[in-house]
C-alpha cells in the first residue's frame, strides 16, 4: 500500500508495492494539482490553508488603507503650528497596533511671495494633535516669487485604535499658499494623501 509525505500527503510506493510506474506517477501528479490549488482569475496568489494542508488561490490583500484629495484652488498657511491649515485630511482608519504603514502626501504647488525669509512649515497631524514637522520650504530671495511641488512621507506603526491623519501647514515671514485644482489640460491636479501597509 503506498505511503505519503507528512505535509502535502504526496503518495509514493513502498518496497512491498507491486511495480506500476504509470499509476504511481498519476497519483503523484493528481495530488500535486490538488495541493497547489489552481486559481480562478488573474492576479490571485497562493495562501496556505493549514487545516486542509494545501495552497488556496486568493486575491491579494489591499495595501491601501486610505486615500484623499483636495482640489481647493488656494489655501493660505495658518499663523502657527496649533492653527495650521489643513491641506489633505485622510479618513479615519482603525489600526491593530502592530502593522507598519507609510503615510504619503503630494502638494502640487507651494507658492511664495517675493519676500525674503518666507517659510512654509508642514506638519503631520493625528486628529487635532501635531506629530511634528514633516517638511519645511523656504524662500530666501527678496525679489523672487517662487513655486515648487513637494512630496512628504512618514513610516510609522500607529497604536491600536482609530487614527485620522492629515497634512497641515503654517507660514512665517509673509504669505505662503498651496495651490491645486481638479486637473485637466493646463489645470493643476489635486493635492493627495494616502496610507499604505508596508507588509
Amino acid at each position: 500500500m503506498p505511503a505519503a509525505t507528512p505535509i502535502y500527503a504526496l503518495p509514493y510506493p513502498v518496497p512491498a508495492d507491486p511495480a506500476d510506474v504509470p499509476a504511481d506517477l498519476g497519483a503523484l501528479a493528481n495530488r500535486i494539482e490538488a495541493v497547489v490549488g489552481p486559481g480562478s482569475t488573474n492576479g490571485q496568489i497562493p495562501v496556505w490553508d493549514n487545516a486542509a494542508k494545501k495552497w488556496v488561490a486568493t486575491a491579494p490583500a489591499a495595501n491601501e488603507l486610505a486615500y484623499a484629495e483636495n482640489a481647493t484652488a488656494s489655501i493660505g498657511g495658518g499663523a502657527s503650528e496649533a492653527a495650521a491649515a489643513a491641506i489633505v485630511s485622510l479618513p479615519a482608519v482603525t489600526f491593530d497596533g502592530v502593522t507598519k504603514v507609510s503615510i504619503d502626501f503630494t502638494v502640487v504647488e507651494i507658492a511664495f511671495a517675493a519676500t525674503a525669509s518666507l517659510i512654509g512649515w508642514f506638519y503631520l497631524f493625528d486628529g487635532g494633535s501635531s506629530l511634528g514637522i514633516i517638511g519645511v520650504a523656504r524662500n530666501s530671495a527678496s525679489a523672487l516669487a517662487i513655486a515648487i511641488p513637494a512630496y512628504f512621507r512618514r513610516e510609522l506603526t500607529p497604536s491600536a485604535g482609530s487614527h485620522t491623519y492629515s497634512l497641515r501647514f503654517s507660514q512665517s515671514g509673509g504669505v505662503v499658499t498651496v495651490n491645486a485644482g481638479a486637473g485637466g489640460v493646463g489645470v493643476r491636479m489635486p493635492h493627495t494623501g494616502s496610507i499604505r501597509k508596508m507588509s
